[in-house]
């Protein structure tokens, strides 16, 4: 009997977890939407996902150390080399 409610709470817990995520979207889904399935040109594209990262970088920000920010940032920085590289190198 306890094995039959731990099932049905862990079934409720998951199904409030996906029921959430959908709410809230998903980096892709939200890009998908909003920039993909719009036809946004390019230019319009880059503005709309730098303001996707910096509202990102205020939610994430106060939730990270002061080294963790810095390693954060210094992969960003790596990507976005690598980005400019690979489409204008």
């Amino acid at each position: 009997m306890t094995i039959k409610y731990l099932s049905l709470a862990i079934f409720l817990l998951f199904s409030l977890m996906i029921k959430a995520q959908g709410n809230y979207g998903t980096p892709e889904r939200i890009v998908q939407r909003e920039v993909i399935d719009t036809g946004m040109n390019h230019f319009s594209a880059y503005f709309y996902m730098q303001n996707l990262v910096d509202n990102k970088e205020k939610e994430l920000f106060p939730l990270l150390s002061e080294p963790q920010i810095k390693a954060y940032l210094k992969l960003k920085s790596a990507v976005v080399k690598s980005l400019i590289n690979r489409f204008f190198g």
